[in-house]
């Protein structure tokens, strides 16, 4: 079985009574008495052991593995002629991207295939790549394919391609196609004169798709045969909203709850199945374009911004890694176009807050995998915590990192005394706390990582702990929170604090 669905202690119905029980105040006491000491051993705590080869065989995380996925409309500029948010002068934006080690731009959503949201100008184009650049970022573009004609992207296509090829990742053609198509044999029919077209205009264009909604794996795998060894293709794409299963009608902690049950990585593993082997066994990469928890109304309020949110993404995001995705691109934007409601982009990454920007608790997650995620996974073994996700990473900087994620979901829940084995060769530990208020599944706002919050201009100062050398591999994990340990190698002495990083 998955390593994230093995590492889960309750059933869904017993913590969901014991949420019943949970005190904020309890929680309250309980983080603060014990955040400011996450290496010394109590006696009540419940006691793991992780080890890691360091040069165990492992999947290498690519470099543009973190992106955002926003809608088309966004690079539109708005009723005054302006451009809001993609321009190579939004300094904010460009700082959040580097902060953050987003690599990816996903542009389309459902406004890509919209009559009434007129097609990107060339000015538009100009403008969102010379961010693109100036964030160096690679863009995925999707051209529209609902109720149109190849003829019609000929012309964005070469625009694009004779302008800004350094940037461009591939073109996508249309959003979940699924959604409008008949079948897959009518798409496959119809998507191919748009790739005939294009590539006579402009040879050498890279493509990427299907992009169609969760679980039409039958659409992946058709597509790499229809178009596997005629094409150039540079990802086979697919959405993931695994959260968008959940009963609408639970409370908000049921729901908070439930967004950090095995269930919800259950479906992650579940849509995998339906496409990854196939594609993979073929030979081709794939990206998880677009996902956030529930597509629903563009995520549950209450659920879907709060810092529940950021535990179920950080482990999500190593889910995805494992198993061997080129990426993935959280949705976001100040709105999404969805059915019903009023656009509002509840699961967003980040709003739009005066000159600057609001972070959301996803953004820290995205944050933390940044900092530990970049390099080769390593197989973790020991006696894990069903309630604990633990991931380890060789770096490119030399240094391993674990990343371990305790979705208590229990009131009575108590920390976790943790002794992590890096190899011999690696003795000075640094950690990172990623916390809410109160270590509080339902806080919105006072999320902090290494002592820090991400600022409106998008920068953040937060700074590893040192741990007392002479229990260099021995940490405390707090329930309802993620703790980052980096282990350097015996030879180089580590820093205590570290400003504005990125």
């Amino acid at each position: 079985m998955l390593i994230a669905i093995k590492m889960r202690l309750k059933t869904f119905k017993e913590t969901r009574k014991c949420m019943q029980q949970r005190s904020f105040f309890v929680r309250l006491i309980l983080w603060s008495s014990l955040a400011i000491a996450p290496a010394v051993f109590g006696q009540q705590a419940a006691r793991m052991s992780l080890k890691v080869n360091p040069a165990a065989s492992g999947i290498e995380v690519p470099s543009d593995f973190l992106g955002f996925s926003l809608e088309t409309e966004t690079i539109l500029p708005n009723a005054q002629g302006k451009y809001s948010m993609f321009r190579a002068s939004n300094q904010p934006l460009v700082e959040l991207f580097h902060t953050l080690g987003v690599g990816s731009l996903r542009i389309g959503g459902n406004t890509a295939d919209r009559p009434d949201i007129r097609i990107p100008a060339n000015r538009d184009i100009d403008e969102l790549f010379a961010f693109a650049k100036k964030a160096n970022v690679g863009v995925i573009y999707t051209l529209r394919l609902r109720d149109w004609t190849p003829e019609k992207d000929v012309a964005p296509a070469r625009y694009v391609m004779s302008h800004d090829a350094a940037q461009l990742s591939c073109i996508a053609i249309g959003n979940e196609p699924d959604m409008y198509e008949k079948d897959y044999a009518t798409y496959a029919k119809d998507v191919a004169r748009y790739y005939s077209a294009i590539s006579a205009a402009v040879p050498g264009t890279r493509f990427c798709g299907p992009g169609t909604t969760p679980l039409k794996g039958a659409w992946a795998s058709g597509f790499v045969r229809s178009f596997g060894k005629t094409t150039p293709i540079e990802w086979l794409t697919q959405h993931s909203y695994p959260a968008s299963y959940a009963d609408a009608k639970t409370t908000l902690a049921q729901a908070r709850l439930e967004l950090l049950s095995p269930k919800v990585m259950e479906q992650s593993a579940v849509n995998y199945a339906t496409f990854g082997p196939e594609v993979q066994a073929a030979g081709f990469k794939y990206r998880i374009e677009e996902t956030n928890s529930d597509y629903r109304m563009a995520g549950r309020a209450g659920v879907s911004d709060t810092f529940a949110s950021a535990l179920w993404a950080l482990d999500d995001l190593y889910w995805w890694a494992q198993h061997g995705a080129g990426g993935v691109n959280f949705h976001t934007g100040d709105t999404v176009a969805v059915k019903g409601g009023d656009g509002v982009c509840v699961y967003a990454v980040f709003r739009t807050a005066g000159s600057g920007y609001d972070v959301h608790p996803l953004g820290y997650a995205m944050k933390a995998f940044a900092l530990t995620g970049r390099g080769r996974l390593l197989p973790v073994s020991g006696n894990l915590n069903p309630d604990v996700a633990a991931y380890a990473v060789a770096a490119n900087d030399g240094n391993v990192y674990f990343t371990l994620i305790y979705k208590a979901r229990s009131h009575d829940a108590q920390p976790l005394h943790i002794s992590l084995d890096p190899g011999p060769s690696y003795t000075a530990a640094e950690t990172m706390l990623l916390t809410s208020p109160g270590a509080d599944l339902a806080s919105k706002n006072g999320i902090t990582l290494g002592g820090a919050g991400i600022d409106s201009d998008g920068r953040w100062s937060g700074h590893w702990h040192l741990l007392d050398k002479g229990s260099p591999g021995n940490v405390r994990l707090l329930p309802d929170t993620a703790l980052l340990v980096r282990f350097r190698p015996a030879a180089k002495r580590p820093q205590r604090t570290a400003s504005r990083q990125r």
